[in-house]
């Protein structure tokens, strides 16, 4: 049954149209407003996965050619997997698989892109390169997981510090901020090689400031 929206019921108007890279389903009638992007109740980090979607889709344009080049995603439960960034599967109606070859071209590795915690790319070749989808502006944010804390954060930490990043299952990922996207942070280490991480996985982040 259709359920009458409140009196003082305000409409959101999306300003950003993020629905060409995040699928959310339309609301149960025409009395319902539609929300920006995630719809809280049902995926509150589909936003964030759009932007891991977004980031696989140049891995795979830059490296899939490339035998030498194995990037390693590191997954929610912990799991280190290893291989050259080959194609992303999907049905149209979901996010999809990032899958991984080896250096025959057979696939090794089928990861659901809401799995993906972090990726490891050991060249910094192509990374200035790379191209983030934008913050969706909305009157009324949908942040549940404190992304948009986290990145205020994240501004504050100076270049030259180190920082760590505590996520789901003990794991742990550090390098200085190269990048401090929506929903994605690009650490770099000593070779200037990135780790994407996945902020809305955030459990804990600490900062070592440099003394040099």
């Amino acid at each position: 049954m259709c359920r009458r929206a409140p009196v003082n019921f305000e409409p959101e108007t999306i300003i950003y149209d993020f629905s060409k890279h995040c699928p959310c389903p339309p609301l149960c009638c025409p009395c319902c407003s539609p929300c920006c992007c995630p719809i809280p109740q049902r995926d509150p980090e589909s936003c964030c996965i759009a932007q891991i979607k977004n980031l696989v889709i140049q891995l795979i344009s830059l490296f899939s050619s490339q035998t030498a080049i194995s990037v390693t995603v590191t997954t929610k439960s912990g799991a280190a997997l290893t291989g050259i960034p080959a194609a992303l599967s999907s049905t149209g109606t979901d996010f999809g698989l990032f899958t991984l070859k080896n250096s025959y071209g057979e696939i090794i590795h089928a990861i659901p892109l809401g799995a993906i915690a972090a990726i490891y790319v050991p060249t910094s070749s192509g990374l200035s390169s790379i191209t983030y989808l934008p913050v969706p502006i909305c009157p009324k944010p949908c942040d549940p997981c404190s992304e948009a804390a986290i990145r205020a954060y994240l501004a504050t930490v100076p270049t030259s510090s180190t920082v760590n990043f505590l996520i789901e299952n003990g794991i742990s990922v550090s390098g200085r901020i190269y990048r401090n996207e929506y929903c994605l942070a690009v650490l770099t280490n000593e070779a200037g090689n990135p780790t994407f991480v996945q902020t809305c996985s955030s459990e804990d982040i600490t900062v070592t400031i440099s003394n040099g």
